[in-house]
């Protein structure tokens, strides 16, 4: 029996064959304007065999022979990227995709179920993140991998057998931890042959790549087409996502494999009718019956493919040809080498068959079945048995012969085409929100939103500044397509007959998300960023404060968003000049996410487009316009994210956000200006100033104007004795002053605190007497301000009758004269007597009379007008 050739064996085969070793290989666009990166198979093979060398040196290492050694790609995209994967089979290396966007902690579990030797980076951010991850791993920069020379035979390369793993993909794993998926070099060149073979691709072909390097699709699309002797063309991922209608065009590709979503983000099919474009592959979601017919329309074909990762990317295949009577939903037939089982319910025997019209649980056996999870031995025998993987997916059995996927039998769900496990979710959520958050269970609702509903001590409902603090927490936890777009909090968990948490029950539950108070900034132009929001979300967005990810918002909505923004800003024959890249800078989606608040994102277009339009409201937009840039660069700065969340929810009072926050790496201690700690006391939040301080909040540092915590707690009404217990307790100075020379009992009696809190400060005074050992700075009943006033001065200037009297009671000085040479009865008397525009708002003549009495003066106004004639 003649043994079958690998992957690398038949890329081999083809750079050595006079016909096709000139042929372009690969062809990569960094931009729609210039020329592309191209690779023949010569050049291909010959680079990546010098590469796989030393990444076979890299790698080499002692230990058990038996061990899957990887090679981590932290590329993203690139012509190297595609060097790189074929390299590392050369190397006898697994190729594992790495994000580096996902947060170090899903990496550290990676690297712990996975024997990585070695790993590409594109940056020095790439370095810095694998630093935080840890381990004994080389770290290779691919621009200088790419450079380095071999004049050794050390790191001589290997032919990998069919039995060896050709790649290792982790996906969403339901104890929180993510699973990795182990192909073979069999199954994926199974796999190949199978796809070309359904999919009519041959030597003539140009497959576009379109999806992103961390779905197994992106690999084996790079595979089949070498394999099929084709031309492989990919761009750089934002042109994708942004202009896919444009590098189709541009590429002259006739297939390409992608998901609905991003596949109707091209509005103008039209424009690929006379394109080479032949067929187009979607999978990862249920496509619309609109969408298949746009594109039959234009003569082109229409696919639908379903795949798992275990069995490697995609095991099927059904051509759609007329979308209104056909069901897109369809599974199809199985690519040739697999085989489908319909279990029949409860679908955990494989080899008792569902009869037509019943439900049944999907198996997959054959050639593309993976050898199971890396080093988890449980969930392989879960889940793997006699070369069959149970998928989970729930089918129903039409009496036409179709079988329709109708949904899960698990917690997995489809998310932007990514399989998830929502108990994965549910995890990460525990770790990081468990200070405020007892219970949660995670849904993918009926608007296809990843919703969270929890049970713990949190406002019912949806409230914003805890949605935004929770999505930030997780977000250190699991990839972004992962974190909840809400966190819904309710008095209970809606159950089934039988006692059980109703998941169905949550998915028919309409999230109604609601902003603040924050009115809509940037005149008309903020009014109709908001109208587009509104229209492209389905939801009201009338808030400045309205979040484009927390109201369901997606890359693809963002996309969408970004293109009418465009065209209100420059027109829709406008163009910001210079090349593609430069164009979409302002304009990238990317941009949206990173600023989700909407007087945020409006306010980064407005400073960042010189052509500004014009609007008739102009005038009425925000007094503070000059700061915008000031505020833009504030806000970009990706930790000022934590803080403004630290400070929004100490100033709303939340102390356990609080703790889950600064646990969750926030600094409570800013480099420069006020503290959390200072608004928790500004705000009278005595929950939120104990948490700060056992959190280690500084109780001295200084804010504005030179003000400490204890100085920002005296400068409301609503402080308490309490509060200025907790700062004394937590070694708060008592005689500190501000930049006005203004000690805390000073500033208590303009604002016209209760006489607790006066008594509170001035019972520190007399504890600091009565201390045998190190006298501590006393609190001056009479100390003198900038204005020569003590703080009698100032409660009868507020016309703060109790404080003068506390005052008085605990022996303030009346006869003491200010700057102006006024004692405070002088100056209630001259307050009783001024027009109305001169005293404070609302205050009326007697107020200052009484105070005058109080302090030995004549109180009648008629009198005091005597005295002064």
């Amino acid at each position: 029996m003649t043994r079958e050739m690998t992957v690398c064996e038949r890329v081999r085969a083809r750079a050595q064959d006079p016909a096709t070793r000139q042929k372009t290989a690969v062809r990569y666009y960094d931009s729609l304007a210039g020329s592309a990166t191209t690779l023949s198979y010569d050049e291909l093979v010959r680079i990546a065999e010098r590469v796989g060398r030393i990444l076979r040196r890299s790698a080499a290492r002692g230990g058990d022979t038996k061990t899957v050694s990887c090679c981590g790609i932290m590329l993203e995209d690139g012509a190297d990227l595609f060097v790189c994967q074929l390299a590392s089979m050369f190397a006898g290396l697994a190729v594992l995709p790495l994000s580096p966007r996902d947060p170090a902690r899903r990496l550290v579990s990676i690297f712990e179920d996975a024997h990585v030797s070695v790993v590409i980076v594109r940056n020095v951010a790439g370095e810095s993140l694998l630093r935080e991850v840890g381990g004994d791993v080389k770290v290779w920069l691919a621009d200088t991998l790419l450079a380095a020379d071999t004049t050794t035979n050390d790191g001589s390369l290997v032919s990998p057998s069919a039995k060896d793993v050709s790649h290792v993909f982790f996906t969403s794993g339901s104890t929180g931890r993510p699973k990795g998926c182990v192909a073979s070099h069999a199954a994926l060149i199974a796999y190949c042959d199978s796809k070309n073979t359904a999919h009519e691709i041959d030597s003539e072909s140009v497959v576009f790549c379109a999806s992103s390097h961390m779905f197994d699709p992106h690999f084996t699309d790079f595979c089949s087409a070498l394999v099929a002797g084709a031309t492989l063309v990919s761009a750089a991922r934002e042109i994708t996502l942004a202009k896919l209608s444009g590098i189709l065009r541009l590429s002259g590709a006739t297939h390409c494999l992608t998901t609905p979503v991003l596949l109707a983000s091209i509005t103008d099919v039209e424009s690929l009718r006379a394109c080479p474009l032949r067929l187009v592959a979607l999978g990862g979601e249920t496509m619309s019956k609109s969408l298949a017919q746009s594109w039959l329309n234009v003569g082109i074909r229409v696919v639908n493919t379903y795949g798992v990762t275990e069995c490697v990317a995609y095991q099927s295949f059904k051509e759609i040809t007329d979308p209104v009577r056909e069901d897109t939903r369809a599974l199809g037939d199985p690519l040739p080498g697999n085989r489908f089982i319909f279990a029949a319910e409860p679908g955990d025997d494989p080899n008792i068959e569902a009869q037509p019209g019943r439900l049944a649980e999907l198996w997959i056996g054959g050639k593309q079945v993976c050898d199971g999870y890396l080093n988890r031995p449980e969930l392989t025998e879960a889940s793997f048995r006699n070369g069959m993987y149970r998928t989970g997916d729930i089918v129903k059995m039409c009496e036409d012969g179709n079988h329709i996927v109708v949904g899960r039998r698990d917690d997995q769900v489809k998310v932007s085409g990514q399989r998830v496990e929502l108990g994965e979710i549910e995890e990460a959520i525990r770790r990081t929100c468990g200070i405020f958050i007892d219970e949660n269970k995670c849904v993918l609702n009926k608007y296809k939103q990843l919703v969270a509903y929890c049970i713990g001590d949190c406002p019912k409902g949806v409230d914003a500044l805890i949605s935004e603090s929770c999505r930030f927490m997780v977000r250190k936890e699991v990839p972004q397509h992962m974190v909840p777009l809400a966190f819904v909090f309710v008095e209970a968990f809606p159950v089934t007959p039988t006692g059980k948490i109703s998941r169905s029950t949550l998915i028919d539950r309409t999230v109604e998300y609601h902003g603040g108070d924050c009115a809509v900034g940037f005149g008309k132009f903020g009014v109709d960023v908001a109208r587009i929001w509104s229209e492209e979300l389905g939801v009201d967005v009338s808030f400045g404060d309205c979040h484009f990810i927390a109201m369901g918002g997606d890359s693809l909505a963002a996309l969408r968003v970004v293109q009418r923004v465009k065209t209100l800003v420059i027109g829709r024959d406008g163009t910001t000049g210079g090349t593609f890249g430069e164009a979409l800078g302002v304009f990238s989606p990317a941009e949206l996410l990173q600023r989700p608040v909407l007087n945020d994102y409006a306010r980064f277009i407005r400073v960042h487009t010189a052509s500004w339009p014009k609007y008739d409201s102009d005038a009425d937009e925000d007094k503070d316009g000059d700061e915008d840039e000031d505020e833009e660069r504030r806000l970009s700065r990706g930790s000022d994210v934590g803080q403004r969340l630290l400070f929004s929810a100490t100033a709303a009072g939340y102390e356990n956000v609080v703790k889950a926050l600064v646990a969750a790496g926030v600094s409570i201690d800013p480099k420069s200006g006020s503290t959390p700690l200072h608004l928790a006391c500004s705000n009278a939040r005595l929950g939120c100033i104990r948490a700060l301080i056992e959190c280690g909040a500084s109780v001295n540092a200084f804010g504005t104007r030179r003000r400490t915590p204890l100085l920002a707690a005296v400068s409301t009404q609503a402080c308490s004795a309490p509060i200025i217990d907790v700062l004394v307790e937590g070694g708060a100075n008592v005689s500190a002053v501000d930049e006005d020379k203004q000690t805390a009992l000073h500033i208590a009696a303009r604002v016209g605190v209760s006489s607790s809190v006066i008594a509170a400060l001035l019972d520190q005074e007399s504890m600091s007497k009565t201390k045998a050992s190190k006298p501590k700075p006393r609190l001056g009943i009479n100390a003198l301000d900038g204005w020569g006033r003590t703080a009698l001065h100032w409660a009868a200037v507020n016309g703060h009758r109790n404080a003068c009297k506390d005052l008085i009671d605990r022996g303030a000085d009346i006869a003491i004269r200010d700057h102006n040479g006024e004692t405070a009865r002088e100056i209630a008397e001259r307050r009783a007597l001024c027009s109305a525009q001169e005293r404070p708002k609302g205050g009326r003549p007697s107020t200052w009379g009484d105070i005058a009495t109080l302090l030995g003066g004549s109180g009648a106004t008629k009198h005091l007008k005597a005295s002064f004639a």
